[in-house]
């Protein structure tokens, strides 16, 4: 986040209902159903949902979607003081695609992405926390893509536009809350990422594109009476592409009343270039 921190909060497994079902049908084809059930064993929780979307799109269009989807999560507790959580999941998208056009030609495209997070907690006493997760995903793509014919007006020749890919991210990270003193609370932590792209049509070869960052975060937060806030932090962030880099940030917030603050906030950020931005090569040859 640029001006904050982002904290995502999912609904552990024990929150879900036992069994949930819905069912929706529309027009053009329109559907959808998605089923989710929870059991609890001993101490643990699991939840599974499974779920599936598909239209016919727009007439006179060629444009029919189906959309499938699996969700599992399991949380478990082994004692008082710890909780691991696993979250793993996978989605798959089949699409019609093309306007018939002998550049654009009607065809499949398939798109799928799967991922698994493992997380470990232990409380510490007095709200302090200390926490570790692993994250991984995966996403692919293929398109068949287009005949360009022919190729810059010479007869007999064509250009063959298929598209495929492939997206690999590992993420580790570790993160401690602590609570100092009277109204004040420190999160610090840090983290590895590697990323690993491929496509020999958007980087002209098939080895991957990878891009790896380490960081180093924290963020104190200070009450002082009732009225207000102050809030100090800062990521030290490397990356095999831009070398090291500081941003920080400084806020103070005044609580006017229970409905109203008032904040002022300096901070500075930097985005890191994409693997298209730094590494994209896309070359068409003759078929």
């Amino acid at each position: 986040a640029f001006l904050g921190i982002v904290d995502i909060i999912t609904r552990p497994a024990a929150d879900s209902p036992r069994a949930r079902v819905r069912l929706t049908e529309g027009a053009n084809g329109l559907q959808e159903r998605v089923l989710s059930l929870r059991q609890q064993f001993g101490a643990a929780a699991a939840r599974l949902t499974v779920s599936q979307q598909r239209d016919h799109g727009l007439d006179p269009i060629d444009d029919d979607h189906r959309h499938q989807r699996l969700d599992a999560r399991v949380d478990w507790p082994p004692n008082a003081d710890d909780s691991l959580e696993l979250h793993l999941g996978l989605v798959d998208t089949l699409a019609e695609t093309g306007t018939g056009e002998a550049t654009d030609p009607q065809r499949h495209t398939d798109s799928f992405a799967n991922f698994a997070q493992v997380r470990w907690r232990r409380q510490l006493g007095g709200d302090d926390e200390l926490k570790l997760t692993y994250f991984h995903q995966e996403e692919r793509f293929d398109d068949p893509g287009f005949l360009l014919s022919p190729y810059l007006g010479i007869p007999g020749t064509s250009v063959s536009g298929d598209l495929h890919g492939r997206v690999l991210r590992d993420d580790l990270e570790a993160e401690h809350l602590m609570h100092l003193g009277e109204g004040g609370r420190l999160v610090w932590g840090a983290g590895l990422r590697r990323d690993r792209v491929s496509s020999a049509r958007v980087f002209a070869t098939d080895d991957d594109v990878v891009q790896r960052q380490s960081r180093l975060f924290a963020n104190f937060e200070q009450h002082w009476r009732p009225w207000w806030t102050f809030n100090a932090g800062a990521m030290l962030e490397d990356t095999n592409t831009s070398g090291p880099r500081l941003s920080p940030r400084l806020a103070v917030n005044a609580h006017l009343s229970e409905q109203t603050t008032a904040r002022i906030a300096w901070s500075r950020g930097y985005r890191n270039l994409t693997p298209f931005e730094r590494r994209a090569d896309i070359r068409y040859t003759e078929a």
